[in-house]
């Protein structure tokens, strides 16, 4: 892996990149939009088949995720690796690929595919196998974990980079590269400017809420994500009628939140909402006064949640539940933005919830250090630009010569 990895050499005016990703969501369709607009050519390998508009971007489609369950979810990433495998090799010579951990595994088979003709940008967004080990299907399969280390010490020190969402993150990720890998966080889906004031948006008034403090979980509720403990902070409000918990997703722990929030009598606090389209995404993310982001425990150090930038773009104090330290954290205590409370630990997620009742200057000042962390920080412009500005660093090594770290 080159020393000189953080835009230090001139880019090129004209090259070749080949972005790899399953699901090519806003963060990576903004990237390819940028090297198309800077005059660079780009191949787009992905599970979705999007219409680009700028002419120097093909976009050449694959098998597209399937999240329905984990069983369909790990038959979809086989079939797209199986994809890249096939592919890549068609279209990396000479190139800058850039692939992310979507599926986990996609790295390694860009690793194994390249040639030195090709400089590899590889983004984790989750440590794998590390993260297993919090969840309860998989974290017994030892045999598994050992080999997916092996096959990370191999293919990380092939790249020419790899970068990764956050310091606590890079640290774990180090033990499998040449070098400590690069931070580029992740940022917003949605626009600060789309999601509307509190009091004029029109999902409160459609839901009822009112003026009262809205405790917010959006997205996945899979079994990793401890979103039971909100039922069980729930139990001590029943008698206060300012507070209100709104769950928004789908996933394993859907009707089992529901179950239990009847079970304990606290059902008229919750209200339930599936999924939302991308246009009524401001709105529901607009709704939150307190928005959850959680991390089970033995994950802390392995991921960083990307709700948690549109929680900040849409001006909402952030409530992680999640250990300490972990990127996560960091961002909630470096901004002062929100409130960090450990796994499990009830008392402190209600604590934090009396607090913030009165609506206080104090918690004020929280929901508007979210928004400038996420205009100012996170936003969408300035992570990409330096995304953008590693790749054609990249570009710039390979013309002249500088070969990626596997041909070494």
């Amino acid at each position: 892996m080159d020393s000189r990895r953080d835009g230090a050499a001139l880019p090129v005016e004209r090259a070749h990149f080949v972005v790899v990703n399953q699901a090519l969501g806003p963060f990576y369709r903004r990237v390819v939009a940028a090297l198309s607009q800077r005059g660079h050519r780009v191949t787009v390998l992905s599970g979705e088949n999007i219409d680009f508009s700028e002419p120097a971007v093909t976009v050449i489609a694959g098998p597209p995720a399937d999240r329905s369950t984990i069983w369909t979810r790990a038959r979809s990433w086989a079939s797209f690796l199986r994809f890249a495998f096939l592919n890549v090799p068609k279209h990396h010579d000479k190139a800058v690929v850039l692939s992310s951990s979507n599926p986990p595994l996609l790295p390694h088979v860009c690793a194994y595919v390249g040639t030195h003709h090709t400089r590899h940008v590889a983004r984790v967004l989750d440590v794998y196998p590390d993260v297993m080990r919090a969840h309860p299907r998989v974290d017994g399969w030892p045999v598994v974990q050992r080999l997916w280390l092996i096959g990370n010490r191999y293919a990380y020190r092939r790249c020419a980079c790899v970068m990764t969402l956050g310091e606590v993150m890079a640290s774990t990720l180090s033990s499998y590269t040449s070098h400590r890998p690069l931070v580029i966080p992740d940022w917003s889906t949605i626009d600060p400017t789309s999601v509307p004031a509190r009091d004029a948006n029109p999902m409160r008034v459609e839901l009822g809420l009112g003026s009262r403090l809205t405790v917010l979980y959006s997205g996945n509720l899979g079994l990793t994500h401890d979103a039971g403990i909100l039922v069980k902070a729930a139990t001590q409000f029943i008698d206060d009628d300012n507070v209100r918990f709104v769950i928004v997703g789908e996933g394993a722990q859907h009707d089992r939140l529901r179950t239990d929030a009847h079970a304990r009598g606290v059902e008229n606090l919750f209200v339930f909402l599936p999924r939302q389209t991308a246009e009524r995404l401001p709105l529901s993310m607009g709704l939150g006064d307190f928005s959850v982001v959680t991390v089970a425990r033995g994950a802390e150090t392995t991921c960083m949640p990307c709700k948690t930038y549109d929680y900040l773009a849409a001006g909402s104090a952030i409530l992680a539940i999640v250990q300490r330290p972990s990127d996560l954290a960091s961002v909630v205590d470096t901004h002062r933005c929100g409130v960090v409370v450990a796994p499990g630990d009830v008392g402190a997620l209600v604590a934090a919830i009396r607090d913030a009742l009165p609506q206080d200057d104090r918690f004020q000042k929280m929901r508007a250090a979210a928004r400038r962390a996420a205009t100012e920080v996170f936003s969408a412009q300035i992570q990409c630009a330096r995304l953008v500005e590693l790749l054609e660093a990249q570009a710039s090594l390979l013309a002249a010569g500088r070969v990626s770290a596997h041909s070494s």
